[in-house]
Protein backbone atom coordinates (compact mmCIF):
# COMPACT_ATOMS: atom_id res chain seq x y z
CA UNK A 1 0.00 0.00 0.00
CA UNK A 2 1.16 3.06 -1.02
CA UNK A 3 0.73 6.56 1.48
CA UNK A 4 0.57 9.88 -0.45
CA UNK A 5 0.81 12.52 1.56
CA UNK A 6 2.35 16.51 1.03
CA UNK A 7 5.87 15.75 3.18
CA UNK A 8 8.03 15.78 -0.49
CA UNK A 9 11.67 14.57 0.77
CA UNK A 10 14.45 13.30 -1.53
CA UNK A 11 17.64 11.94 0.22
CA UNK A 12 19.38 12.37 -3.27
CA UNK A 13 19.35 16.23 -3.41
CA UNK A 14 18.37 16.78 0.08
CA UNK A 15 14.74 18.26 -1.28
CA UNK A 16 12.95 18.73 2.16
CA UNK A 17 15.20 18.25 4.41
CA UNK A 18 16.39 21.60 5.74
CA UNK A 19 13.00 22.48 5.99
CA UNK A 20 11.76 19.70 7.81
CA UNK A 21 14.96 20.77 10.13
CA UNK A 22 13.90 24.20 10.99
CA UNK A 23 12.77 24.91 14.68
CA UNK A 24 11.22 27.24 16.63
CA UNK A 25 13.33 28.18 19.76
CA UNK A 26 13.12 30.44 22.64
CA UNK A 27 14.20 34.07 21.56
CA UNK A 28 16.32 35.73 24.90
CA UNK A 29 14.53 37.12 27.13
CA UNK A 30 14.83 40.62 27.76
CA UNK A 31 15.95 42.04 30.78
CA UNK A 32 14.55 44.95 33.04
CA UNK A 33 17.63 47.09 32.01
CA UNK A 34 17.39 46.37 28.16
CA UNK A 35 13.43 46.81 28.47
CA UNK A 36 14.47 50.71 30.26
CA UNK A 37 17.29 51.22 27.92
CA UNK A 38 14.70 50.46 25.21
CA UNK A 39 12.14 52.76 26.14
CA UNK A 40 14.35 55.61 26.97
CA UNK A 41 16.70 55.44 24.04
CA UNK A 42 13.90 54.27 21.16
CA UNK A 43 11.06 56.65 19.76
CA UNK A 44 9.62 53.03 18.05
CA UNK A 45 8.94 51.49 21.81
CA UNK A 46 8.21 54.78 23.94
CA UNK A 47 5.61 55.72 21.00
CA UNK A 48 4.25 51.92 21.34
CA UNK A 49 3.99 51.66 24.78
CA UNK A 50 2.90 55.41 25.53
CA UNK A 51 0.65 55.41 22.46
CA UNK A 52 -1.36 52.31 23.40
CA UNK A 53 -1.60 53.74 26.94
CA UNK A 54 -2.75 57.13 26.01
CA UNK A 55 -4.86 55.95 23.19
CA UNK A 56 -6.66 53.18 25.98
CA UNK A 57 -7.68 56.17 28.87
CA UNK A 58 -7.91 59.17 26.59
CA UNK A 59 -11.81 59.05 26.71
CA UNK A 60 -13.53 59.00 30.11
CA UNK A 61 -15.45 55.98 30.62
CA UNK A 62 -19.35 56.17 30.63
CA UNK A 63 -21.30 55.85 33.95
CA UNK A 64 -24.37 53.28 33.64
CA UNK A 65 -24.71 53.43 37.10
CA UNK A 66 -27.83 55.96 37.81
CA UNK A 67 -25.90 58.65 40.10
CA UNK A 68 -26.37 62.40 40.61
CA UNK A 69 -24.60 64.73 39.10
CA UNK A 70 -22.95 66.14 41.96
CA UNK A 71 -21.78 62.45 42.92
CA UNK A 72 -20.08 61.92 39.33
CA UNK A 73 -18.44 65.83 40.62
CA UNK A 74 -17.33 64.19 43.69
CA UNK A 75 -16.46 60.99 41.98
CA UNK A 76 -13.77 62.41 39.62
CA UNK A 77 -12.75 65.22 42.28
CA UNK A 78 -11.89 61.90 44.74
CA UNK A 79 -10.12 60.70 41.77
CA UNK A 80 -7.88 63.47 41.22
CA UNK A 81 -7.32 63.89 44.93
CA UNK A 82 -6.10 60.43 44.98
CA UNK A 83 -4.43 60.44 42.44
CA UNK A 84 -5.89 57.67 40.62
CA UNK A 85 -5.75 59.42 37.05
CA UNK A 86 -2.32 59.37 36.91
CA UNK A 87 -1.79 55.78 38.99
CA UNK A 88 -3.45 54.02 36.09
CA UNK A 89 -1.48 55.36 33.52
CA UNK A 90 1.52 54.51 35.16
CA UNK A 91 0.45 50.82 36.43
CA UNK A 92 -1.07 50.74 32.49
CA UNK A 93 2.78 51.68 31.36
CA UNK A 94 4.93 49.41 33.13
CA UNK A 95 2.50 46.30 32.83
CA UNK A 96 2.92 47.04 28.84
CA UNK A 97 7.01 47.61 29.48
CA UNK A 98 8.15 44.83 32.25
CA UNK A 99 5.08 42.88 31.18
CA UNK A 100 4.12 43.08 35.38
CA UNK A 101 3.15 46.02 37.80
CA UNK A 102 0.71 46.24 40.78
CA UNK A 103 -1.48 49.58 42.46
CA UNK A 104 -0.84 49.09 45.97
CA UNK A 105 -3.63 50.61 48.53
CA UNK A 106 -2.50 51.96 51.52
CA UNK A 107 -4.87 52.46 54.32
CA UNK A 108 -4.84 53.47 58.28
CA UNK A 109 -4.32 49.49 59.39
CA UNK A 110 -1.00 49.32 61.13
CA UNK A 111 -0.49 45.54 59.65
CA UNK A 112 -0.71 45.62 55.56
CA UNK A 113 0.33 41.90 55.57
CA UNK A 114 -3.41 41.17 57.16
CA UNK A 115 -6.54 40.75 55.11
CA UNK A 116 -8.18 43.85 53.92
CA UNK A 117 -11.11 45.15 56.17
CA UNK A 118 -13.33 47.67 54.18
CA UNK A 119 -15.83 48.26 56.93
CA UNK A 120 -12.82 49.34 59.33
CA UNK A 121 -10.17 50.56 57.26
CA UNK A 122 -9.80 54.08 55.16
CA UNK A 123 -8.03 54.84 52.27
CA UNK A 124 -5.09 57.04 52.52
CA UNK A 125 -3.36 56.48 49.07
CA UNK A 126 -2.41 54.29 46.39
CA UNK A 127 1.06 53.50 45.10
CA UNK A 128 2.50 51.99 41.95
CA UNK A 129 5.18 49.35 41.85
CA UNK A 130 6.52 47.77 38.39
CA UNK A 131 8.35 44.68 38.77
CA UNK A 132 11.80 45.16 40.28
CA UNK A 133 10.11 46.07 43.26
CA UNK A 134 8.69 43.11 44.52
CA UNK A 135 8.64 39.64 44.88
CA UNK A 136 6.91 36.46 45.73
CA UNK A 137 6.02 35.30 49.83
CA UNK A 138 3.96 32.11 50.97
CA UNK A 139 3.31 30.66 47.70
CA UNK A 140 0.69 30.75 45.07
CA UNK A 141 -2.99 30.45 46.16
CA UNK A 142 -4.25 27.02 44.66
CA UNK A 143 -7.94 27.28 46.14
CA UNK A 144 -9.93 27.07 43.16
CA UNK A 145 -12.81 29.06 44.85
CA UNK A 146 -10.42 31.72 45.66
CA UNK A 147 -10.42 35.43 43.69
CA UNK A 148 -6.80 35.44 44.11
CA UNK A 149 -6.11 31.61 42.51
CA UNK A 150 -3.13 31.38 40.72
CA UNK A 151 -2.02 34.52 42.44
CA UNK A 152 0.67 34.97 45.43
CA UNK A 153 -0.90 34.82 49.20
CA UNK A 154 2.22 37.67 49.98
CA UNK A 155 3.99 40.22 48.69
CA UNK A 156 7.34 41.41 49.60
CA UNK A 157 8.21 45.29 48.81
CA UNK A 158 12.11 45.86 48.66
CA UNK A 159 12.05 49.23 47.69
CA UNK A 160 15.35 50.93 49.44
CA UNK A 161 16.46 49.15 52.95
CA UNK A 162 12.95 48.28 54.93
CA UNK A 163 11.01 45.40 53.23
CA UNK A 164 7.09 45.01 53.49
CA UNK A 165 5.00 42.21 53.34
CA UNK A 166 1.92 43.24 51.93
CA UNK A 167 -1.40 40.77 51.38
CA UNK A 168 -2.95 40.12 48.00
CA UNK A 169 -6.09 41.75 49.22
CA UNK A 170 -4.60 45.18 49.32
CA UNK A 171 -3.19 45.08 45.55
CA UNK A 172 -3.99 45.00 41.98
CA UNK A 173 -1.92 43.38 39.75
CA UNK A 174 -1.69 43.38 36.10
CA UNK A 175 0.06 40.96 33.75
CA UNK A 176 1.08 41.20 30.42
CA UNK A 177 0.75 38.11 27.78
CA UNK A 178 -0.98 35.07 28.74
CA UNK A 179 0.66 32.10 30.53
CA UNK A 180 -0.74 28.72 31.60
CA UNK A 181 -1.15 27.92 34.97
CA UNK A 182 2.07 25.38 35.15
CA UNK A 183 4.37 27.93 33.76
CA UNK A 184 2.57 30.90 36.31
CA UNK A 185 3.59 28.20 39.35
CA UNK A 186 7.46 27.81 37.80
CA UNK A 187 10.34 30.04 38.56
CA UNK A 188 10.84 31.85 35.05
CA UNK A 189 7.14 32.24 34.54
CA UNK A 190 5.79 34.23 37.72
CA UNK A 191 5.69 37.24 36.12
CA UNK A 192 4.18 38.67 33.20
CA UNK A 193 5.62 39.09 29.62
CA UNK A 194 6.43 42.58 28.28
CA UNK A 195 5.00 43.63 24.96
CA UNK A 196 8.39 44.26 24.03
CA UNK A 197 9.18 40.68 23.85
CA UNK A 198 7.60 39.99 20.47
CA UNK A 199 8.46 42.84 18.61
CA UNK A 200 11.76 42.53 19.43
CA UNK A 201 13.09 40.83 16.06
CA UNK A 202 10.86 42.80 14.09
CA UNK A 203 12.32 46.21 15.69
CA UNK A 204 16.17 45.12 15.13
CA UNK A 205 15.45 44.31 11.87
CA UNK A 206 13.84 47.62 11.01
CA UNK A 207 16.87 49.44 12.58
CA UNK A 208 19.49 47.82 11.33
CA UNK A 209 18.32 48.34 8.08
CA UNK A 210 17.61 52.02 8.76
CA UNK A 211 21.44 51.83 10.00
CA UNK A 212 22.45 50.57 6.82
CA UNK A 213 20.68 52.59 4.58
CA UNK A 214 21.98 55.60 6.63
CA UNK A 215 25.74 54.22 6.17
CA UNK A 216 25.35 52.96 2.29
CA UNK A 217 23.94 57.21 1.83
CA UNK A 218 27.03 58.58 3.93
CA UNK A 219 29.45 56.13 1.61
CA UNK A 220 27.41 56.67 -1.70
CA UNK A 221 30.48 58.43 -3.48
CA UNK A 222 33.66 57.28 -3.34
CA UNK A 223 36.70 58.53 -4.37
CA UNK A 224 39.39 55.98 -6.40
CA UNK A 225 43.29 57.36 -6.91
CA UNK A 226 45.32 55.41 -8.96
CA UNK A 227 48.90 56.19 -7.97
CA UNK A 228 51.95 54.13 -9.33
CA UNK A 229 53.83 52.40 -7.01
CA UNK A 230 51.35 52.04 -4.39
CA UNK A 231 51.26 48.40 -4.26
CA UNK A 232 55.30 48.34 -3.60
CA UNK A 233 55.28 51.66 -1.04
CA UNK A 234 52.68 49.50 1.32
CA UNK A 235 54.96 46.30 0.76
CA UNK A 236 57.74 48.64 2.18
CA UNK A 237 56.08 49.86 5.24
CA UNK A 238 54.93 53.44 3.80
CA UNK A 239 51.79 53.89 4.53
CA UNK A 240 51.33 56.10 7.20
CA UNK A 241 53.15 58.30 4.44
CA UNK A 242 49.74 57.70 1.87
CA UNK A 243 47.61 58.24 4.82
CA UNK A 244 49.15 61.69 5.35
CA UNK A 245 48.64 62.64 2.04
CA UNK A 246 44.76 61.83 1.80
CA UNK A 247 44.49 63.89 5.27
CA UNK A 248 46.04 66.67 3.55
CA UNK A 249 43.97 66.40 0.46
CA UNK A 250 40.24 66.16 1.91
CA UNK A 251 41.35 69.10 4.14
CA UNK A 252 42.24 70.73 0.82
CA UNK A 253 39.14 70.09 -0.71
CA UNK A 254 37.00 71.09 2.04
CA UNK A 255 37.94 74.33 2.56
CA UNK A 256 38.48 75.52 -1.02
CA UNK A 257 35.91 72.78 -2.71
CA UNK A 258 38.99 72.06 -4.97
CA UNK A 259 40.64 67.82 -5.47
CA UNK A 260 44.59 68.50 -5.92
CA UNK A 261 46.51 65.03 -6.92
CA UNK A 262 49.66 64.45 -8.51
CA UNK A 263 49.65 64.88 -12.59
CA UNK A 264 51.38 60.96 -12.69
CA UNK A 265 47.83 59.97 -10.59
CA UNK A 266 44.31 58.91 -11.96
CA UNK A 267 40.88 60.29 -10.69
CA UNK A 268 38.32 58.20 -10.43
CA UNK A 269 34.79 58.53 -7.95
CA UNK A 270 32.29 55.54 -7.65
CA UNK A 271 28.72 55.96 -6.76
CA UNK A 272 26.41 53.85 -5.44
CA UNK A 273 22.75 53.07 -6.21
CA UNK A 274 19.41 53.47 -4.35
CA UNK A 275 17.27 51.25 -6.02
CA UNK A 276 15.32 49.17 -4.05
CA UNK A 277 16.59 50.13 -0.35
CA UNK A 278 13.09 52.16 0.13
CA UNK A 279 11.30 48.99 -0.16
CA UNK A 280 12.95 46.95 1.81
CA UNK A 281 13.06 49.95 4.53
CA UNK A 282 8.77 49.95 3.72
CA UNK A 283 8.56 46.14 4.04
CA UNK A 284 10.59 46.17 7.38
CA UNK A 285 8.40 48.92 8.09
CA UNK A 286 5.41 47.10 7.78
CA UNK A 287 6.82 44.07 9.16
CA UNK A 288 6.87 46.14 12.41
CA UNK A 289 3.69 47.77 12.31
CA UNK A 290 2.23 44.43 12.19
CA UNK A 291 4.37 43.04 14.90
CA UNK A 292 3.25 45.86 16.99
CA UNK A 293 -0.75 45.89 15.51
CA UNK A 294 -0.32 49.61 15.34
CA UNK A 295 -1.49 51.05 11.59
CA UNK A 296 1.31 52.98 10.00
CA UNK A 297 -0.55 56.40 10.74
CA UNK A 298 -0.01 55.22 14.71
CA UNK A 299 3.57 54.41 14.71
CA UNK A 300 5.06 56.12 12.03
CA UNK A 301 2.83 59.07 10.76
CA UNK A 302 2.63 57.70 7.16
CA UNK A 303 -0.65 56.71 5.63
CA UNK A 304 -1.24 53.42 3.66
CA UNK A 305 -0.59 53.37 0.30
CA UNK A 306 -1.94 51.20 -2.71
CA UNK A 307 -5.58 49.93 -2.87
CA UNK A 308 -5.44 50.05 0.89
CA UNK A 309 -7.15 52.83 2.86
CA UNK A 310 -6.05 52.29 6.38
CA UNK A 311 -9.65 51.55 7.57
CA UNK A 312 -9.14 48.08 8.05
CA UNK A 313 -5.81 48.66 10.06
CA UNK A 314 -7.73 50.96 12.50
CA UNK A 315 -10.37 48.92 12.68
CA UNK A 316 -8.23 46.16 14.11
CA UNK A 317 -6.23 48.46 16.31
CA UNK A 318 -9.45 49.83 18.06
CA UNK A 319 -10.82 46.73 18.51
CA UNK A 320 -7.52 45.94 20.13
CA UNK A 321 -7.42 48.78 22.79
CA UNK A 322 -11.17 47.92 23.55
CA UNK A 323 -9.64 44.43 24.52
CA UNK A 324 -7.12 46.04 26.26
CA UNK A 325 -9.59 47.99 27.95
CA UNK A 326 -11.06 45.09 29.53
CA UNK A 327 -8.43 42.77 29.98
CA UNK A 328 -5.94 45.12 31.97
CA UNK A 329 -7.69 49.10 32.49
CA UNK A 330 -11.14 47.53 33.78
CA UNK A 331 -9.24 45.57 36.54
CA UNK A 332 -7.39 48.77 37.90
CA UNK A 333 -10.78 50.86 37.85
CA UNK A 334 -12.65 48.74 39.54
CA UNK A 335 -10.43 48.44 42.49
CA UNK A 336 -9.95 52.38 42.46
CA UNK A 337 -13.67 51.69 42.42
CA UNK A 338 -14.07 49.72 45.88
CA UNK A 339 -12.45 52.51 47.90
CA UNK A 340 -13.22 55.52 46.09
CA UNK A 341 -16.52 54.92 46.80
CA UNK A 342 -16.43 54.02 50.37
CA UNK A 343 -14.35 57.38 50.70
CA UNK A 344 -16.70 59.45 49.42
CA UNK A 345 -19.73 57.66 51.19
CA UNK A 346 -21.47 56.21 48.61
CA UNK A 347 -22.73 52.67 49.74
CA UNK A 348 -21.80 50.84 46.46
CA UNK A 349 -19.46 48.00 46.11
CA UNK A 350 -18.35 49.31 42.68
CA UNK A 351 -19.70 51.18 39.20
CA UNK A 352 -21.41 49.39 36.15
CA UNK A 353 -19.42 51.53 33.47
CA UNK A 354 -18.59 51.04 29.72
CA UNK A 355 -15.68 52.45 27.62
CA UNK A 356 -16.61 54.40 24.31
CA UNK A 357 -14.93 53.46 21.01
CA UNK A 358 -11.51 55.56 20.55
CA UNK A 359 -12.42 55.73 16.67
CA UNK A 360 -12.01 58.95 15.13
CA UNK A 361 -14.24 60.52 12.68
CA UNK A 362 -13.83 64.04 10.40
CA UNK A 363 -15.25 67.09 10.40
CA UNK A 364 -17.67 65.72 7.74
CA UNK A 365 -18.81 62.68 9.54
CA UNK A 366 -19.46 64.54 13.05
CA UNK A 367 -21.82 66.82 10.68
CA UNK A 368 -23.65 63.78 9.00
CA UNK A 369 -24.09 62.23 12.26
CA UNK A 370 -25.46 65.45 14.25
CA UNK A 371 -27.40 66.03 11.51
CA UNK A 372 -28.96 62.61 11.14
CA UNK A 373 -29.42 62.61 15.19
CA UNK A 374 -31.22 65.90 15.09
CA UNK A 375 -33.86 65.31 12.74
CA UNK A 376 -34.54 61.98 14.60
CA UNK A 377 -34.48 63.56 17.61
CA UNK A 378 -36.60 66.65 16.52
CA UNK A 379 -39.27 63.73 15.34
CA UNK A 380 -39.76 61.96 18.53
CA UNK A 381 -39.99 65.54 20.18
CA UNK A 382 -42.51 66.75 18.27
CA UNK A 383 -44.17 63.49 18.50
CA UNK A 384 -43.90 64.39 22.59
CA UNK A 385 -42.30 61.17 23.05
CA UNK A 386 -39.49 62.86 24.74
CA UNK A 387 -39.14 66.62 26.00
CA UNK A 388 -36.47 69.13 25.87
CA UNK A 389 -34.06 67.79 28.54
CA UNK A 390 -34.24 64.57 27.45
CA UNK A 391 -33.09 66.13 23.61
CA UNK A 392 -30.48 67.55 25.17
CA UNK A 393 -29.31 64.25 27.10
CA UNK A 394 -29.23 62.30 24.29
CA UNK A 395 -27.04 65.04 22.52
CA UNK A 396 -24.85 65.10 25.28
CA UNK A 397 -24.40 61.66 25.85
CA UNK A 398 -23.53 61.18 22.14
CA UNK A 399 -20.74 63.20 22.57
CA UNK A 400 -22.04 66.08 19.63
CA UNK A 401 -21.90 69.07 21.35
CA UNK A 402 -19.79 69.45 23.92
CA UNK A 403 -21.30 72.67 25.44
CA UNK A 404 -24.29 70.74 26.43
CA UNK A 405 -23.30 70.48 30.77
CA UNK A 406 -25.29 68.31 33.26
CA UNK A 407 -25.87 71.75 34.88
CA UNK A 408 -27.74 72.82 31.93
CA UNK A 409 -29.78 70.07 31.53
CA UNK A 410 -31.12 69.55 35.22
CA UNK A 411 -31.98 73.94 34.37
CA UNK A 412 -33.85 72.76 31.58
CA UNK A 413 -35.46 69.86 33.57
CA UNK A 414 -36.79 72.52 36.28
CA UNK A 415 -37.93 74.47 33.82
CA UNK A 416 -39.78 72.09 31.96
CA UNK A 417 -40.77 71.12 35.95
CA UNK A 418 -42.03 74.63 36.34
CA UNK A 419 -44.14 74.84 33.19
CA UNK A 420 -45.93 71.78 34.28
CA UNK A 421 -46.85 73.33 37.49
CA UNK A 422 -48.09 75.86 35.92
CA UNK A 423 -50.35 74.29 32.89
CA UNK A 424 -52.02 72.12 35.68
CA UNK A 425 -52.74 75.53 37.86
CA UNK A 426 -54.38 77.17 34.95
CA UNK A 427 -55.97 73.66 34.02
CA UNK A 428 -57.67 73.64 37.14
CA UNK A 429 -58.58 77.19 36.97
CA UNK A 430 -60.42 76.49 33.89
CA UNK A 431 -61.68 73.60 34.82
CA UNK A 432 -63.27 75.30 37.81
CA UNK A 433 -64.56 78.16 35.59
CA UNK A 434 -66.07 75.48 33.05
CA UNK A 435 -67.69 73.72 35.97
CA UNK A 436 -68.98 76.65 37.39
CA UNK A 437 -70.75 78.17 34.23
CA UNK A 438 -71.92 74.30 33.79
CA UNK A 439 -74.06 75.06 37.51
CA UNK A 440 -75.07 77.94 36.12
CA UNK A 441 -76.54 76.92 33.36
CA UNK A 442 -77.76 73.83 34.76
CA UNK A 443 -80.14 75.58 36.94
CA UNK A 444 -81.47 78.16 34.80
CA UNK A 445 -82.41 74.79 32.59
CA UNK A 446 -83.97 73.44 35.51
CA UNK A 447 -85.74 76.49 36.02
CA UNK A 448 -87.34 76.76 32.84
CA UNK A 449 -88.48 73.52 33.16
CA UNK A 450 -90.18 74.32 36.16
CA UNK A 451 -92.10 77.39 35.23
CA UNK A 452 -92.82 75.36 31.94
Amino acid sequence: MTILNDNIVSLANSIGQRTAARDFVAAPKLTDRKLSTLYSDSWVVRKFVDGGVSDMTRLNREIETPLESDEIKALEASYRRLGAFKHRQEVLTWASLYGDAMVVAITDAEDLSAPLDMDSEKILRFIVLDRSAYTFEDGMEDDITSANFGMPRMYRVNVGPSENLIHNSRVRRIQAGLRSIKDRNGVNGKYGRSDIQPIYQPLLNYLATAANISDIVDQSKTDVLSIEGFNTAIAAGRENDFAMVAQAMRSIRSSTDALMIDATANYDQKEMTFAGLVEILKAQRDDLAGACSRPLTRLFGQSAAGFASGAEDNQNYYETIASLQESRLRPVDDFFDKFILKYMGVDMAQLDYTYPSIELSNDVEVATILSTTVTALSTAFADGIINEAEYATELKNKGLISSITDQSINDLQELINEDKEITRSETEQASRSLLSQANVSTGQANAGNSNF
